[in-house]
């Protein structure tokens, strides 16, 4: 028993199967949009949470925290702009686990000099990569030869371009550690394991 298809039923069956492929690229376009839509982060809404305890002043790096909601590393370059704080300072300390938000941050470093103390200024020429290891809180020695300060807390970092190269290194100093320092000596930082 064989059964001939006409040209009506082939129509029929044709038609269904349009039918089926529009209906279901509809919906996939209509998930997609709710997801995107869901998805999408509002700059307003956009929390950090803090992956360990930061002090005053820290520069913040991709390590020291995570978005809250979460936002892949891929796309953070589609925030809008002043979304992603890397490179900028916590006006606070912030606790481990601890969230925070744009009011927590600031483009301009925080800076506390301890009583008596005074702030100085070096570039991280030459030692670009410093500029990723040192923090808020690093105790390093600035050395040329022989060491001229040892053991001075980092400030801040300060850097005028994305660049590493383009970083300096606010010091606080003792006045007798200042008055240790030679005018036009290239003193390289040495950072030291407290």
């Amino acid at each position: 028993m064989t059964m001939a298809l006409s040209s009506q039923n082939l129509g029929s069956i044709g038609c269904a199967l349009r039918t089926a492929v529009v209906l279901s690229y509809i919906i996939w376009v209509a998930v997609g949009a709710y997801i995107l839509h869901e998805g999408r982060v509002m700059p307003g809404k956009l929390q950090y949470v803090a992956t360990k305890a930061l002090p005053t002043g820290h520069r913040l790096h991709s390590d020291d925290f995570t978005f809250s909601p979460r936002v892949p590393p891929g796309e953070r370059s589609l925030l809008p702009p002043g979304a992603d704080p890397i490179g900028q300072y916590l006006v606070r300390e912030m606790e481990r686990g601890k969230p925070f938000g744009a009011s927590e941050i600031s483009s301009a470093p925080i800076i506390q000099v301890g009583s008596g103390n005074v702030k100085r200024l070096f570039p991280l020429k030459g030692q670009p990569y410093l500029a990723d290891t040192l923090n808020t809180n690093s105790h390093v020695s600035v050395c040329s030869g022989s060491c001229a300060i040892d053991n001075a807390r980092v400030l801040s970092i300060v850097c005028g371009t994305a660049t590493p190269a383009d970083c300096y290194v606010i010091l606080e100093i003792t006045k007798t550690d200042e008055s240790n320092l030679r005018d036009n000596v290239e003193y390289k930082l040495i950072l030291r394991r407290n």
